[in-house]
């Protein structure tokens, strides 16, 4: 199940981003000192944005997002999901980080765009992640 997945994912971004929190919170300096890495950092966003998008549209067709989300509200969930991930670590102190915390502020972003079907899937992995 593809939703499943989506769902699944902050999990193990929270792995990769625990590991490498440098690049995590000196983003924005990195890319302003470092022309040729923020040349391969945009043009990695680049493809990342049409994987992720390509999944969001596979979620939208299997129907667990409302069928009134256009493309243009699923590149803002995307613009979110990475803004989120992203401001959890430069925001909270690395002794506070909480795995669980992680995966559930960024799941929760989707909420209000999901179908009665996605709520229920949702609803279901939400009972799992607290037992």
């Amino acid at each position: 199940n593809i939703f499943l997945y989506l769902l699944n994912l902050p999990e193990y971004n929270y792995s990769i981003s625990v590991k490498y929190l440098f690049f995590m919170v000196d983003y924005l300096e990195i890319k302003r000192n470092f022309k040729e890495i923020q040349k391969k950092i945009d043009s990695l966003n680049y493809v990342r944005k049409v994987k992720w998008m390509s999944i969001l549209l596979q979620i939208k067709e299997q129907g667990y997002f409302d069928k009134r989300i256009t493309n243009i509200d699923l590149e803002y969930i995307i613009f979110l999901s990475y803004s989120v991930r992203v401001t959890y670590f430069q925001t909270v102190e690395p002794r506070d980080y909480k795995k669980s915390e992680f995966i559930l502020i960024v799941n929760k972003l989707i909420l209000p765009y999901l179908s009665r079907t996605g709520l229920t899937v949702f609803e279901n992995w939400l009972s799992r992640q607290h037992k």
